[in-house]
This record gives structure tokens, C-alpha cells and sequence, in this order.
């Protein structure tokens, strides 16, 4: 199963869902998984539909906001979105919406999209699973 088929199999978790800590893995073929620098979005209990990422558990950056709706991808699968585009943001970061869909409980299949010339394109696929505690 490719990165595209398994996005497509999973399902789309509900924002109430997400609380607390979840690890950032990069998927690459012919490896596991990759994380980088102790990369972890938090999802602060009583935010709702609001987080940011925390690197290293010192450094936060990229705060988002979490909405239901349509794939900005052609495939117009229904998908959770973190969204960047936030004034505190940096650029760059504002540009990415990230798409989850939950292969099972506590952990997430995803896929980073970027707008390139009014075109989405997806740039790298990931998973966030549930940090214990």
C-alpha cells in the first residue's frame, strides 16, 4: 500500500479528539519513521481546536487552529486540517495546511500540503502519535 492508499483507507478523527502531546514522525520510504528534534504537536486541554509544535520541549513555533472539511487536494477526501495560517506564523509556515486521518487510536497518518502557484501540492506525509502522561 502506497502513502497515497493508505491516507485514503484511514478515517477522519473528530478535533474533540486531540488533547495533550502527540509525536511528529517524518515517513520516508524504506525507513520507519524519522523525528526530529523531539518534535511534538500540543493540543492544551481547553484549546478545543487550537495548538501549536514544540521542538526539543523548550521551542514553539507554527501555532494552528484544527477544522473539518474537504482535501484542498483534488481528491476532495473529508479530512481534519491543521491549519498555520496564523499572523504570529512565519510565511513560509502560514502556506502549509497539514491533513490528518486516523489509522487507529492515538495515531495519525497525515499529509502536508502546500499551495505552489494555485496549485496543492503534497510535500511530505507523517504520523502523530499519542505522547503518554
Amino acid at each position: 500500500m502506497n502513502y497515497r492508499e493508505r491516507f485514503e483507507a484511514a478515517r477522519v478523527p473528530d478535533a474533540g479528539e486531540f488533547s495533550g502531546r502527540y509525536a511528529v514522525s517524518l515517513s520516508v520510504p524504506l525507513m520507519k519513521r524519522i523525528r526530529f528534534f523531539g518534535h511534538f504537536k500540543s493540543f492544551p486541554d481547553g484549546d478545543g481546536d487550537r495548538g501549536f509544535n514544540c521542538f526539543l520541549g523548550l521551542i514553539r513555533i507554527g501555532a494552528f487552529r484544527l477544522e473539518r472539511g474537504a482535501s484542498t487536494m483534488p481528491d476532495g477526501l473529508e479530512v481534519m486540517k491543521i491549519i498555520y495560517d496564523d499572523r504570529s506564523n512565519p510565511l513560509p509556515l502560514r502556506m502549509l495546511t497539514d491533513e490528518v486521518r486516523e489509522e487507529r487510536p492515538g495515531f495519525c497518518f497525515c499529509r502536508g500540503v502546500v499551495d505552489i502557484l494555485g496549485k496543492p501540492v503534497v510535500v511530505m506525509y507523517f504520523t502523530l502519535e499519542k505522547l503518554e502522561g
